[in-house]
């Protein structure tokens, strides 16, 4: 029996263990776990579990770096008003906050402009820029967007408005008509790391600044907040700089400093609660994006800037509002896209494309995330207006979703976006063309294997090994997210102890030890999986494969270790024969 449809896959090849244990004194797994990461000595270990902020990069390697801050230094000298155009999602809305702080600080005359996202839609628009020229801003600075609004950037230029464009998107073309450009991703660019969030650009922006007029490095410290949530929450990978940037960042968070951000984890039932890299994904982030999905995100930005008691306290009663109607919307565009791919046989395709009138534009791309995840399919939903239809897509492990896009735009009006997440606009009237040419480059082009399921398997492990000095030094690898998962264990030929029962419906609960002679009994839990109660057998040695992580529980104030099951198999033919 196997629970789940996964491929197991583990690195077996030899680690020379005893000669890094001499190294660096660490548990043989952490060690195992590090070096398959590619964390091979003691310097680069060392890096990883306590990242430092003297390992950041010059702010000034960025390209046009020096360029941008020159020319936001003469517009604070000749008093010229300042705009800063920021996009909607958690990513944009902290990358606002952390350059609008900054310029306040240097003297700024500056102001902050959020789009609408059913109004005006993604990236720098005509109707920003007018009310640019029209309210006497001199320079617009713009961040986590502008890499692709070539038209709009040439309309400032012709208002005698300059544009600083600070993001983090992939380039599709050189961007001539900006004043200054500052991307990691530019094809000229030396940078040493390229997968920065818009937020992390906006923090480099802030430190050249700060730098240049001489400012304390506390100025730029108490954003580290800020960085921290925009780059979990973009999904970029959480190694190099961001994990830098991520950890120092979780570590000011936790100190609840930011007088917003102390009522919205109020809201989100964190108030006294350690916040990791899964609170920012499934718990704040939601809710700050909230307000640019339902109503207008200018209310979360204000929310991290305000110093006001009252205001900070009825802004997150506001977004958690807001995103309460965002969970009743995504659940009934959920069932009606379940429903279209079920009707359409659209489960097996190598992509999907879903699209009806009504879909809120500021759900289906959290809507198409989790339909990537339960179909695995990379899937593009749309909202479908009367002449266009406007999408957004997620993507699969190892799918590259966006040059996928890329490679088929003959059709389309507007795109962009990142390596596993794309947004685009097209004529309605070419939705089925466009499908049709998706499905046909992805079967030339990828095989098979890309749609399977696979679970990379960090470590074999025996149960005795388990216990809280491993499990704190496995905290030290927080944050997780993309290239930093959790690590996973494998752990075979387990004996389940007393019965499995099922909890909260959905889920199943027992538990293991690895013989009859062994001291050592653990707790699983496995959820969604309350119907393989059926086919568990209780009392039988060398019988269960179990894929865990594990974590620490609370039992009438007493902390114990507890596995948490991502896939398990059952030895019944060897047990037969």
């Amino acid at each position: 029996m196997k629970n789940n449809n996964y491929q197991w896959l583990i690195n077996n090849s030899a680690i020379p263990l005893e000669e890094l244990k001499k190294e660096i004194d660490l548990p043989f797994p952490i060690l195992e776990i590090l070096f398959k990461r590619g964390y091979q000595t003691k310097e680069t270990i060392e890096k990883f579990l306590e990242p430092k902020a003297k390992d950041l990069y010059s702010p000034f390697l960025l390209p046009d770096m020096e360029k941008a801050c020159e020319r936001i230094k003469a517009a604070i000298n000749k008093k010229e008003k300042i705009l800063i155009f920021g996009d909607y999602d958690v990513d944009g809305i902290t990358a606002t906050a952390i350059l609008l702080n900054t310029l306040k600080k240097i003297g700024a005359d500056v102001n902050f402009y959020i789009p609408h996202r059913e109004k005006e839609g993604y990236g720098l628009s005509d109707t920003a820029i007018l009310y640019a020229k029209s309210h006497g801003y001199k320079l617009l600075i713009t961040v986590d967007c502008g890499t692709t609004d070539y038209p709009q950037i040439e309309f400032a230029k012709k208002l005698k408005l300059d544009v600083i464009v600070c993001d983090h998107h992939e380039v599709q073309k050189e961007l001539k008509s900006a004043f200054a450009f500052i991307n990691p991703k530019r094809k000229d660019s030396n940078y040493p790391f390229r997968e920065l969030a818009g937020a992390g650009v906006a923090f480099k922006l802030s430190w050249a600044l700060l730098q240049i007029f001489n400012l304390k490095k506390e100025d730029l410290i108490e954003n580290l907040d800020l960085v921290a949530l925009g780059t979990v929450s973009d999904i970029v990978p959480l190694v190099n700089e961001n994990r830098i940037l991520a950890k120092l960042g979780l570590n000011y968070l936790n100190k609840r400093k930011r007088l917003g951000l102390k009522y919205l984890l109020q809201e989100a039932g964190l108030k006294n609660k350690e916040i990791t890299s899964y609170d920012i994904t499934f718990l704040i982030a939601p809710r700050l994006n909230a307000s640019g999905r339902i109503t207008h995100a200018e209310k979360a930005v204000r929310l991290l800037l305000t110093e006001n008691e009252k205001e900070a306290e009825e802004l997150a009663k506001e977004l958690e509002k807001d995103n309460k109607k965002r969970q009743l919307l995504e659940e009934r565009i959920l069932n009606e896209a379940y429903k279209i791919i079920e009707t359409e046989k659209k489960g097996d395709l190598p992509i999907v494309l879903l699209g009806k009138e009504g879909w809120h534009e500021g759900v289906i791309g959290i809507c198409a995330s989790k339909i990537a995840e339960k179909i695995y399919r990379p899937t593009i939903l749309f909202n479908l207006k009367e002449r266009y239809a406007k999408g957004s897509g997620r993507s699969i492990p190892n799918f590259p979703l966006f040059e996928v896009i890329k490679a088929n735009a003959q059709l389309l009006k507007k795109f962009g976006g990142h390596k596993y997440a794309c947004g685009l606009l097209l004529n309605k009237k070419d939705l089925k063309t466009f499908e049709e040419q998706l499905i046909n480059y992805c079967e030339k082009n990828f095989s098979k294997d890309i749609y399977q399921r696979k679970i990379y398997i960090d470590c074999e492990l025996n149960l005795k090994a388990i216990n809280f000095e491993l499990l704190n030094y496995l905290k030290k690898f927080e944050p997780f997210g993309m290239e930093n998962p959790v690590p996973i264990f494998l752990t075979k030929n387990l004996e389940i102890v007393g019965f499995p029962r099922v909890i909260s419906e959905r889920h199943l609960k027992f538990r293991v030890r690895e013989n009859k002679r062994a001291k050592e009994v653990y707790e699983v839990i496995a959820f969604d999986c309350s119907s393989a109660i059926l086919n568990l057998e209780i009392g039988k040695e060398n019988y269960l494969n179990l894929i865990y992580t594990f974590g620490e529980d609370s039992f009438f104030g007493k902390k114990r270790i507890v596995l948490f099951a991502k896939d398990f198999t059952t030895n019944v033919a060897e047990n037969k024969n």
